[in-house]
């Protein structure tokens, strides 16, 4: 396995690509985006919804999903949406009421990132991070991209740090300080992870959900209006009369 290039010229040569199924797309993931471009300042963000994720049921059809995630993301400088997973998955087109046909795993996309000369950083939360060890083709799939792992300050740290042991007493990590990234870390392939801290607010779209179903709203500054209007325009999520 050849690992990515080493990001020794700085993190502008990357392309950072940002996953999820984005039921619903929320202000903290277009946080999250803009964010990277001022640490670490990657050249640009691919946003990849995902069909049918391994580790979690995404309830809402995917169309829908898709939809939600152009209105969120397709304003975005440098910010592109990449659908390689759903037709991967077995879609030409979404069409209404289309389910995925097959599961899709980030080993295969990297490698197709790669094969198109695309030199990938893969962006994750804190919660993904520690159930890392759990992915498909784990720790192989470590070299074939670079790792950003966002973290909020005082969030998790100790769960952090406790995985980041595990993974340096195993030998799939060592420590590789460099100048303001105190946070870097080397994997045994060659690529390079990057601990850095988030601005993004603590949103999730479960929680976006229960609230709209419990109270009828979702959580105050959680979603952009177009995004509200949608919801309301197809009924998702019990919108019908509420919003």
């Amino acid at each position: 396995m050849i690992p990515p290039p080493p990001v020794t010229k700085g993190w502008s040569q990357v392309t950072a690509i940002f996953g999820g199924t984005f039921d619903p797309p929320h202000l903290g993931h277009t946080k999250a985006i803009l964010g990277l471009f001022e640490n670490p300042r990657v050249g640009r963000v691919l946003v990849l919804p995902t069909p049918a994720p391994p580790h979690k049921i995404a309830p809402t059809p995917l169309e829908h999903r898709l939809k939600m995630a152009q209105i969120a993301f397709s304003g975005l400088p440098d910010v592109s949406l990449d659908l390689r997973e759903i037709r991967r998955a077995g879609h030409s087109q979404v069409q209404p009421g289309a389910s995925p046909k097959a599961r899709t795993y980030t080993y295969d996309t990297l490698l197709e990132l790669r094969a198109e000369g695309i030199k990938p950083a893969f962006v994750i939360g804190a919660d993904q991070f520690l159930e890392l060890h759990t992915w498909y083709k784990f720790p192989e799939v470590l070299g074939l991209s670079h790792w950003i792992v966002l973290k909020r300050l005082g969030t998790q740290n100790a769960l952090i740090q406790k995985t980041l042991s595990t993974l340096v007493g195993s030998g799939i990590l060592e420590s590789q300080r460099s100048g303001d990234h105190e946070g870097l870390w080397k994997t045994r392939f060659g690529s390079q992870l990057l601990l850095t801290p988030t601005s993004a607010p603590e949103l999730s779209s479960s929680a976006i959900r229960e609230s709209i179903a419990r109270t009828g709203a979702p959580p105050e500054q959680s979603l952009l209006p177009e995004i509200t209007s949608y919801l309301k325009l197809h009924r998702i999520y019990g919108t019908a009369a509420k919003l």
